[in-house]
């Protein structure tokens, strides 16, 4: 390289991706660096037009066009888009309606209206305002303890406890006649 080209290259303004000039310069991350070229860019590409706007109305309606003429009914989005836009519109009350009447049937036959109300939020946060202290060996020294929860099974803990205290009993015994 010629003098002038290194001197050219060394008073160009880095590159927000390239590497910094020493590792003690805080540098800001890629993701940031990313958003900041995105932001300032003229271009954004087809991606940026594809996920906004009506453009997601526009496929839905396609979409129920194609499904609509597959069922033998003749919509057609580009030669008649005013005609599909008010089949659309109609086809969605339409299915609003059958929905609301559906599940209103099926709460009058089998009832169960309060199972679909929303739970106390105390109760969906699975959360109280019990405050426990404990000391090092795990006794309560402030507050109550919660409740332990009662099995039916075998597994529990205080039955279990009651289970093995006769075989810790006779253990014991045949250790110290051993002794």
């Amino acid at each position: 390289m010629s003098p002038s080209t290194t001197s050219r290259l060394a008073a160009a303004p880095p590159h927000p991706l390239a590497d910094p000039p020493s590792p003690s310069l805080p540098r800001p991350s890629l993701s940031l660096a990313l958003l900041l070229l995105v932001s300032q860019a003229k271009f954004a590409g087809e991606n940026f037009t594809r996920h906004s706007g009506s453009t997601q109305d526009l496929n839905k309606l396609q979409l129920f066009a194609w499904q609509s003429e597959s069922r033998g009914h003749d919509v057609h989005l580009q030669s008649n888009p005013t005609a599909a836009a008010l089949a659309h519109k109609e086809f969605l009350e339409k299915k609003d309606v059958l929905k609301e009447t559906s599940a209103a049937s099926i709460l009058d036959r089998y009832g169960g209206e309060q199972y679909l109300q929303a739970a106390p939020r105390e109760l969906r946060a699975g959360q109280d305002e019990g405050y426990v202290e404990y000391d090092r060996r795990g006794k309560v020294v402030k507050g109550m303890e919660r409740a332990k929860a009662k099995s039916k099974y075998d597994e529990d803990g205080a039955s279990l406890a009651r289970a093995l205290l006769p075989l810790v009993v006779v253990f014991r015994r045949r250790r110290r006649a051993r002794c």
